[in-house]
């Protein structure tokens, strides 16, 4: 009785969790996003968080990305970021690039990434600040 109970149990929670390796494809139009705000953000606390190993409850921003040019780790490296980015989306600033980068990682993809690599859940997971902040430290890398 206690194992049937466990694998329900068990089934439950993985069927409520989805499968996170699944793979969409990415079109159309991303839906808007709030606003961030990079002149209200500090770079120096933005690093700081960037630099954390956890960042809510996934691995922080450098566990994924490096700041070192052609160098890849599980994404991009962000060397240079602040001024790829005012290119990577016509009409679109490096400042929102790189906000939508982060709360709808799946919106652009770079050349040579697939969608869901990035957990889609710090729109959720981040203050407005903590965005802001982050934001404007990528703003400094160029």
């Amino acid at each position: 009785m206690k194992r049937l109970l466990f694998s329900l149990i068990l089934t439950l929670l993985l069927t409520a969790c989805g499968d996170a390796t699944a793979t969409t494809a990415v079109s159309g139009t991303p839906e808007p996003l709030q606003a961030c705000n990079a002149n209200a953000g500090d770079a120096p606390t933005g690093k700081a968080l960037f630099e954390q190993d956890v960042l809510t409850y996934y691995g922080g921003c450098i566990t994924c990305h490096t700041t070192q040019a052609a160098v890849t780790l599980q994404g991009p490296s962000l060397q240079n970021i602040a001024t790829i980015a005012n290119s990577r989306v016509a009409g679109q600033s490096n400042a929102d690039y790189l906000c939508q980068s982060i709360l709808q990682p799946n919106a652009y993809l770079v050349e040579g990434f697939e969608a869901n690599q990035m957990p889609p859940y710090y729109a959720n997971w981040l203050s407005q600040q903590e965005l802001d902040d982050i934001v404007a430290y990528l703003l400094t890398l160029d």
